[in-house]
């Protein structure tokens, strides 16, 4: 059965994250499993009982509970397998030190084999619409995901262009093919539809001037987004793309549920639910 993975501890944004996986569980038809990584000299008993108080408190029995021995980026990356969604919480403003901190979350963005979601410590399902930062023509597998997941959960998609405030001689002077990360307002344009014609629907198309991950960001929070929706981190990808800092920003920063969409494309979502 197509899941969702959540990756909790005893943080404020991981139980948000656990109650923002068990809408989206029943939202779309997705089995839930609630997911503890513990070192090796853990409590595995405390472990599972926090997972059933957590299972009780969503009100989700059929909820599968897995207590991993290991690093949580491994373990979680492991759990994801096969999976449509791996989440976890946010940042709660304590520099790493839960367990599932920003460099757990950076790193099980790096391995994970689905797209992962990270979510601020107050998520509520709801908002207006998808927004999902295009880059490239390689984002189009991006836009993909961020098409189904609006379509499952019945809200419009805008596909945003994030262009620098300022550009060089060499990159002005440059003609970009469509397919080549564009450098103008026009180009960018032309690249959005591009990719909206090859994702289908009718997607809202925007171009906007900045830093990526500060204008995405500024955006999801303006729209009060359901969720902002964005490519994988890779390095190269990373410094061009989401202009050197982006994904970092956005780990750390978004009032939003992000999605990173790293690893493999989701399973096909079922429509959502009435």
């Amino acid at each position: 059965m197509a899941r969702i993975v959540c990756g909790v501890d005893h943080s404020t944004p991981a139980r948000a994250a656990a109650r923002l996986s068990a809408a989206l569980a029943r939202r779309l038809r997705l089995g839930l499993v609630l997911a503890h990584a513990l070192p090796r000299s853990g409590d595995r008993s405390a472990a599972l009982a926090m997972l059933e108080e957590l299972r009780g408190e969503l009100d989700v029995p059929t909820a599968c509970l897995r207590v991993e021995i290991g690093p949580a980026p491994e373990r979680l990356a492991r759990a994801g397998t096969g999976a449509a969604l791996v989440v976890v919480g946010g940042a709660d403003g304590r520099a790493d030190r839960a367990r599932l901190g920003g460099s757990v979350r950076a790193s099980l963005i790096r391995r994970a084999p689905c797209p992962v979601a990270v979510v601020p410590a107050v998520p509520r399902l709801g908002g207006s619409e998808v927004i999902c930062g295009v880059r490239d023509w390689a984002d189009v597998a991006t836009a993909s995901i961020a098409t189904g997941l609006a379509g499952a959960l019945d809200l419009a998609l805008t596909l945003v262009h994030v262009l620098p405030t300022a550009v060089g001689p060499r990159e002005a002077s440059a003609s970009p093919g469509v397919l080549d990360r564009p450098w103008d307002h026009e180009s960018a344009q032309r690249l959005l539809e591009v990719v909206a014609s090859a994702v289908g629907g009718t997607p809202s198309l925007r171009v906007e001037h900045g830093i990526a991950g500060r204008r995405l960001a500024h955006e999801a929070t303006a729209a009060d987004a359901g969720l902002l929706v964005v490519g994988p981190p890779t390095r190269g990808r990373l410094e061009a793309a989401l202009s050197g800092s982006a994904s970092s920003h956005l780990i750390h920063r978004c009032r939003r549920p992000l999605v990173v969409c790293c690893g493999a494309p989701a399973p096909v979502l079922p429509r959502a639910v009435s």
